[in-house]
């Protein structure tokens, strides 16, 4: 996907995708432990899966960050180069 077609949605969507996986991990492993319905070391497995999940999560969305960061930055670039290059007409010399 590129940048360009990166929606106002998706953060929303990851944002909620998140809420639920921490929920999740509340309600399911940690109430689950506390309770002697999860295994210690199942749980801690399984979190360690979930941590897993958010650090590419994270990732993905620092590198989407970076490659919009980066087609901004060209399109200034073009500005600026459109206006150097239109300095010259007109400009007194």
């Amino acid at each position: 996907m590129t940048t360009q077609h990166i929606t106002k949605r998706e953060p929303y969507a990851v944002r909620r995708g998140i809420e639920k996986l921490k929920a999740e991990v509340s309600a399911d492993l940690a109430d689950g432990v506390l309770v002697g319905s999860v295994d210690r070391s199942d749980a801690a497995v399984v979190s360690q899966i979930y941590n897993v999940v958010l650090r590419a999560i994270s990732t993905s969305l620092k590198a989407k960050e970076v490659e919009e960061m980066e087609a901004r930055l060209g399109e200034m670039e073009k500005a600026l180069e459109r206006q150097g290059e239109g300095a010259g007409y007109g400009s007194a010399g």
